[in-house]
Parts: C-alpha cells; sequence; structure tokens
C-alpha cells in the first residue's frame, strides 16, 4: 500500500481501493468468509468482492453490485432531503471524475458508475470494484442513521 495523505474532505478512491486490496491480501479466502467490502463516505460508495470466489469455501459471490451501490446513494439522497421525488436542483453530485491505477474516469449523469479490477496475478487474488458517487442533498433535512440506510440499501438490493 502507498502512502498518500487524506484530503480533508474525500479520502481518494485509489487509497481506499489500497485499502481494501490490503484487507483481502491479510483475509485468505479459504480460510476466512470475507466475501463483500462496502465502503461508503460523503463523496462515493464503493462495493468490492473477489472476481473469483475460489473451492471449496463458503464465501458468496454478489450479484448486481452495480444496481446495489447506486440503491445506497440514492437512498442516502432520499434520506437526507427527505423526499423520494429530487430534482438536479435538489442534490449536487460529490465526486465527478476519479483516477485508479493510473486510469482517469469521469462520472456524469449519464455514465454514474465507474468499475474496476485490481490485484494479484491469480484470478483468485483479484477483486472487483464499483464505485457510484453520492448526490449530496443541498438542503438536508435528515442526517442522522445515513450510514446505516446506506449500508441497509446495498445489501439488501443484493440478498
Amino acid at each position: 500500500m502507498t502512502k498518500m495523505k487524506l484530503p480533508a474532505t474525500i479520502p481518494a478512491p485509489q487509497l481506499i481501493s489500497e485499502a481494501i486490496e490490503h484487507i483481502y491480501k491479510v483475509v485468505k479466502p479459504a480460510s476466512r468468509t470475507l466475501s463483500r467490502i462496502h465502503f461508503h463516505c460523503f463523496g462515493y460508495h464503493i462495493i468490492a468482492q473477489r472476481s473469483i470466489i475460489p473451492t471449496p469455501t463458503n464465501l458468496r459471490k454478489w450479484d448486481s453490485t452495480k444496481e446495489a451501490a447506486a440503491s445506497g446513494s440514492v437512498m442516502a439522497s432520499e434520506r437526507a432531503c427527505n423526499s423520494t421525488q429530487l430534482g438536479l436542483g435538489d442534490v449536487e453530485q460529490q465526486l465527478t471524475s476519479i483516477v485508479v491505477n493510473g486510469k482517469h474516469t469521469k462520472l456524469s449523469p449519464e455514465n454514474p458508475i465507474a468499475v474496476w479490477t485490481t490485484g494479484g496475478e491469480k484470478p483468485t487474488e483479484q477483486i472487483d470494484f464499483v464505485l457510484v458517487p453520492v448526490l449530496a442533498c443541498a438542503v438536508p433535512v435528515q442526517t442522522v442513521g445515513l450510514g446505516d440506510a446506506i449500508s441497509a440499501a446495498a445489501l439488501a438490493y443484493q440478498i
């Protein structure tokens, strides 16, 4: 893992990606049950999982990861704004581009999801990442419990 300074506001996705990779390296797939990591901050959500689940193991390959990450992001916006009818004036996208592994990706309403794979040379060491930006409420009404709502909405979409 390289040493990078965390910005005052939103942690760099590259840094979080490296931290998640480190966790997966420490937790060997055959000896533990870690199959999915969901990280969320003010600027974005990341869901990560192993590209290939080795057998025999009790680990699960999670489906619909893009949809789950998007669901968590939408849920956060709706809860913060206390509305399910949000327009472009109600929310602001906090992250418009990312750089991960030297690749620059722009995020827009037309293309809001970034996907990449990192890890070792063996397919069982590779990790799939999905990143979705947060649409922050311009005038938040509620912030208590947003983290729980984000995680629950994303997990519920994948169960």
